[in-house]
């Protein structure tokens, strides 16, 4: 930078023995002794204060020393003494960048440029100014100027590139990174810029050799580690590129870019709280890095603090008021957190300052349907408006074109349409229109051919799962499969999408043939599923996880089938079948799906006993009464509907003296709407909520399970029933009010029970369901016959191998 500041521009020459005093003093400059050359150009103006030579490089040196204010008034004083020198202008256009006078600069240089257009180092210092300033654009003419003045510098050429690569323009800085690399062959920018700008291009394997040439060139420069580091983690070798991070961490403690991208590593590890810490330390170093604002608060909302996200963003906004992603993540945050308005308020502020931010397009439309409505007039509401915006989102889709609004398909799904009561067929078939034209787009653009039927022995099997861990559906559904699949007719493939990993996990590997677990990326996930060449694909529960909706999206295996881990059916023209059970679909089930209804027998599983014994518990320590019943309400808060308040009203009346026990989830804001709205409704009733129901935290499985051996009654919960929670409780002896719906997810513990023939327990009237909990609450006789006969009969329940060979045979008739 030094040569870019001043040069040889002509001016009298000062007497001999000044002459040599300069000659002196600068030839201490230049060998670094600063304090020496200081003291030399200082003795020059005590005896010439207008002497141009010496407060010019004093302002030179004062740069150099970290002072620019100081540089800024020795500059200003050498303008004064020779106007019409172009270096002088350039170096005061440098001293007040540094100072942070970005308008002064850019006078100064432009200025400096209108005196002597060919001065070189000024076209560079001002396109450096623009670019820190947004302005690419600009810049990119700047750097071009300094190309063709400068032609045979491998420097000019990488600046030019790095402008082109900062406008999208890969392919032209690639061009420009090796029009550099022509010209000296060891230029480590040069290949540093150009492993960037392959990996752009999604060329990650010369982008690596790229960048791995340019760390072996110059091993002491901290952003050559950097450059490595993102091309090992788009390449996948996420230990190297951990390493490669924090090597160049060492080297640059304040490289900002390199803390956030490690965090970004040791989240999709699910090391999150040491992800939050590289995030946050990349913010202290650089408040302006906008990436690590929103992954500070991505991180809160995975630890369920949605509540302390929406802060973050709000700082981020507070900063960068036209930030439009901040808007978009605040809204999720506020969504969360169940503001649901405040949320639509943010999603259409993130589209006024960016009217293309195709995530927050997509949101605006999901989130018109609420998560824990006050009244239930408001679930009414919110199905039309997600209708009327679906269509909105439909035309907006249209005029973009596929590859750039299939990166919002599933960031957010109507989710909590499937807790709503009713017949949804129509809406969720045009959700997934919409969601499949805009994949199949991509997969096409992307160069994913679509699948061909291959003939082989053994019939491959993939299930595409986000849960393959200790959660209902692995618990409930896959597990039982997996276990007894025949192995020597079918070569099973697991793909784990999420990022749990547990002991179940561990068991799931054994499983299978094939598993894969840790990618991040839906881009990766779906070649490498493509590549698998599977005969069926299994997705059990499309509608729970942004992944899995872009991947069950397109066409990855001739045959693909859904199953009822999400109890509703997908709407997916992708999804050929839908996988569910006869003891749990009505007769007419097969109208409620855009799927083929697969019932396989009885529950369709193949369960086993709860392996997890249970903890014992004291209710008192959580709050709860003793000596009155206690009813278990174990759903989560959007699985009761405002219309069935009443009910939990009807029994608490009734029974005069009990406990409703409910159970917060993550997070707790969720259930303290459901708290206000049921203290609402019991107070409509002249009923004081707190006298009748509780919420206490959130058990583990094993607490759960203790919990269930003392209470007295599991209230089901009505319109979307709880399959594994009903299991859980027979395992332990617990009666159930159970409730028959018209739909898959409102049978799944009415299924259970009339499998075992408790059919007395399952209700499908609001009055009988009441009924039932409060004879069981009162009547000790008939609650402990009841639990005699389900103990005798939960047998029925598990090791039933049928659904299994039933699923077999469905394999073979899909495939033939």
């Amino acid at each position: 930078m030094l040569g870019w500041l001043f040069g040889r521009s002509p001016r009298p020459a000062p007497p001999s023995d000044a002459r040599a005093q300069l000659a002196q003093a600068y030839a201490h400059h230049q060998a670094g002794r600063l304090a020496e050359a200081r003291a030399g150009y200082e003795a020059l103006l005590a005896a010439d204060p207008a002497h141009f030579d010496a407060v010019h490089l004093l302002a030179v040196l004062a740069l150099q020393s970290g002072r620019p204010q100081e540089a800024v008034e020795f500059a200003r004083r050498a303008v004064q003494a020779q106007p019409a020198d172009a270096n002088a202008h350039n170096t005061l256009g440098e001293a007040c960048r540094a100072a942070g006078g970005h308008a002064d600069a850019e006078s100064a240089y432009r200025r400096a440029i209108a005196l002597n257009p060919s001065v070189f180092g000024v076209h560079i210092n001002l396109g450096h100014l623009l670019r820190r300033l947004g302005r690419n654009a600009e810049a990119l003419d700047c750097y071009a100027t300094s190309v063709a003045l400068r032609p045979e510098l491998p420097d000019a050429h990488v600046h030019l590139g790095e402008a082109l690569a900062a406008l999208g323009r890969f392919e032209d800085a690639a061009a420009e990174f090796r029009s550099a690399l022509e010209r000296n062959a060891d230029w480590a920018p040069a290949h540093a810029g150009l492993g960037n700008a392959l990996l752009a291009q999604g060329n990650a394997d010369e982008a690596l050799a790229a960048c791995q040439r340019a760390l072996a060139l110059r091993p002491d420069l901290a952003v050559m580690h950097f450059n490595a580091a993102n091309a090992l983690r788009v390449k996948g070798y996420v230990a190297e590129a951990i390493s490669a991070y924090q090597a160049a961490i060492e080297r640059e403690p304040a490289l900002a870019p390199a803390h956030n991208n490690l965090g970004n590593l040791l989240r999709d590890q699910n090391r999150l709280d040491e992800a939050l810490a590289c995030f946050e330390r990349a913010l202290t170093i650089d408040p302006e890095l906008a990436e690590a604002w929103i992954n500070v608060g991505g991180v809160l909302m995975r630890q369920m603090r949605p509540a302390d996200a929406a802060e973050v963003f709000r700082s981020a906004l507070a900063r960068q008021p036209g930030f439009a992603e901040a808007h978009y993540e605040l809204g999720n945050a506020l969504m969360r957190l169940g503001e649901q308005a405040q949320a639509h308020s943010c999603y259409r502020k993130a589209l006024a300052h960016d009217p293309e931010l195709v995530t927050a397009r997509w949101a605006l439309a999901m989130s018109q349907l609420p998560a824990v409505a006050g009244k239930q007039e408001q679930l009414e509401r919110g199905r039309e408006a997600f209708g009327i915006e679906l269509g909105e989102l439909e035309r907006w889709c249209a005029t973009r074109g596929a590859q750039k609004a299939a990166r919002a398909v599933g960031v957010q799904q109507p989710y909590y349409l499937a807790y709503q009561e009713g017949d949804h067929r129509e809406l969720l078939a045009r959700y997934g229109r919409l969601c499949t034209s805009l994949m199949a787009g991509w997969q096409g653009a992307f160069g994913l051919a679509l699948p061909a039927r291959i003939t082989r022995a053994e019939m491959r099997i993939g299930i595409v799962s986000a849960h393959v861990h200790d959660h209902p559906v692995w618990n409930s559904i896959v597990k039982g499969w997996l276990s007894k699949l025949d192995r020597a007719r079918y070569d099973l493939r697991l793909f784990h999408l999420g990022t749990a990993n547990d002991a179940e996990t561990a068991y799931a590997k054994t499983m299978v043939t094939h598993f894969t677990y840790g990618r991040t990326d839906w881009r990766e996930w779906a070649p490498l599923i493509l590549g698998h060449q599977l005969d069926v694909l299994i997705y059990p529960e499309i509608g729970m996880d942004p992944t899995t909706a872009k991947l069950a999206s397109m066409r990855l295996a001739p045959v693909q089938a859904a199953a009822w881990g999400h109890p509703i059916t997908s709407g997916l023209p992708t999804i050929d079948h839908f996988l569910s059970a006869a003891d749990l679909e009505p007769p007419e089930g097969a109208q409620h799906y855009t799927e083929k209804l697969v019932r396989l027998p009885g529950l369709g599983v193949c369960c086993d006993p709860a392996a997890v014994a249970p903890q014992e518990m004291n209710p008192a320590a959580l709050g709860i009464r003793d000596g009155v019943p206690l009813l278990l309400c174990a759903g989560t808060p959007y699985k009761y509907a405002p219309r069935h308040d009443g009910v939990l009203v009807e029994i608490a009346r009734r029974l005069g003296e009990c406990q409703l026990v409910f159970f917060e989830s993550q997070p707790r804001e969720m259930s303290a709407l459901l708290r206000e709205r049921l203290e609402h409704s019991f107070g409509q009733a002249g009923l004081k909520f707190a006298q009748f129901g509780l919420f206490v935290p959130w058990q583990s499985g094993a607490r759960f399970r203790g919990l269930l051996a003392q209470a007295d009654v599991l209230l089901d919960t009505i319109g979307f029933s709880g399959f594994y929670t009903a299991l859980q409780a027979i395992g332990a002896g617990l009666p159930i009010a159970a409730w028959e719906g018209r739909y898959l997810r409102g049978r799944l513990a009415s299924g259970i029970l009339r499998r075992m023939g408790l059919d007395e327990l399952v209700a499908d009237t609001p009055q009988a369901y009441a009924d039932i909990a409060v004879r069981l609450a009162q009547d000790a006789a008939w609650w402990g016959s009841v639990r005699e006969r389900m103990l005798a009969a939960r047998a029925k329940l598990y090791g039933d191998t049928e659904p299994v060979r039933a699923l077999e045979r469905f394999f073979e008739q899909a495939v033939s």
